[in-house]
């Protein structure tokens, strides 16, 4: 059973800023009309976090980040 509401201003594309937004992604949950704001939104958090991560050189020349926890692909 759905626990929110529907509205033109209100859609399926503004709950899912609202929980990315909970789990500490940067949104703006009031201007998510269109999906393609929602995944802007996500793209732009991304590469602001990579942006503030430190890399260092991995094998075979790839990028990784210093922590061991992953690079870029």
């Amino acid at each position: 059973k759905a626990v929110d509401y529907y509205l033109i201003t209100n859609t399926c594309n503004r709950w899912t800023a609202k929980m990315l937004e909970s789990g500490g992604v940067p949104m703006d949950t009031v201007f998510t009309l269109r999906a393609a704001s929602v995944i802007r939104q996500v793209n732009d958090a991304k590469n602001e976090y990579l942006r503030l991560r430190t890399f260092t050189e991995g094998t075979e020349g790839r990028r990784v980040l210093a922590d061991g926890l992953g690079g870029l692909p």
